[in-house]
């Protein structure tokens, strides 16, 4: 084998692998935005029963709110009353300045 065939081969060889990494390469970034665009699909939905949940959470202390004023309003009517008339009355003087 002379030394130019030797080289010929050799330079061949790396073109060869040089192919190959390209190759190699395409696969790797395929693999990678196909994970991604799993991973992101998959961290929406953690994030959308996240916010699920914390409106669920968000209604029941609502409506224990709700339960807690009605219950305080029928116990005493009339220091609601007196609280109402008394915010209406500064809301009437902040108003009118």
């Amino acid at each position: 084998m002379t030394a130019a065939s030797k080289l010929d081969n050799d330079t061949q060889a790396i073109r060869d692998d040089i192919d190959a990494l390209k190759r190699d390469m395409k696969d790797l970034l395929s693999h990678v935005k196909n994970a991604a665009q799993t991973g992101t699909a998959d961290t929406m939905d953690t994030i959308a029963g996240q916010v699920s949940a914390a409106g669920d959470r968000t209604q029941a202390q609502a409506a224990a709110a709700m339960t807690a004023i009605q219950r305080e309003l029928g116990e005493k009517p009339l220091l609601a009353l007196g609280m109402a008339v008394f915010v209406g009355y500064l809301g009437g003087r902040l108003l009118t300045r």
